[in-house]
């Protein structure tokens, strides 16, 4: 009979060490994790800002050929705000340089420019660096054909 007593105090001795030490796992698992979310949402958000980035320089070259082939701002304007609207991006600025249809030439070099405020997880590091983000983009093309006369 001792002999069982002694034997269940064994497995009872082990049982609770190796509980404990699956308690401690989990309570590291525990202090780790959001940390790890955290590294996850970084990587995320600088994905995420590269792939806006590329959708903004898309788009500056989309609208430089559309000037570059119809010279027609409202169209480029209209294509860049379709493009990136549906983003939910606040447009800060799209300018085309020359600005004038008239003053343009074929021949001539058009430019276009877009510059968007980049807001989701980056309000934090705003705060932190005390300036907005600002993502930019630039295109440049020769006019080709549109509703003027070469010169």
């Amino acid at each position: 009979m001792k002999m069982k007593s002694k034997i269940k105090k064994n497995i009872l001795k082990n049982y609770l060490k190796n509980n404990r030490e699956k308690g401690q796992s989990s309570i590291e698992f525990i202090l780790v994790l959001p940390f790890v979310i955290v590294i996850f949402l970084v990587f995320f958000q600088l994905g995420y800002c590269a792939y806006l980035q590329n959708n903004i320089e898309q788009s500056a070259r989309e609208a430089a050929r559309i000037i570059s082939t119809t010279n027609s701002n409202a169209e480029a304007f209209n294509m860049i705000k379709l493009n990136l609207t549906k983003k939910n991006l606040v447009l800060d600025n799209i300018s085309f340089y020359p600005g004038s249809e008239s003053a343009r030439r074929i021949g001539d070099y058009i430019k276009v420019r877009i510059s968007i405020s980049y807001g989701g997880f980056a309000h934090i590091l705003e705060n932190l660096i005390g300036q907005k983000i600002i993502l930019k983009a630039e295109s440049v093309m020769r006019m080709e054909c549109g509703n003027q006369t070469e010169s």
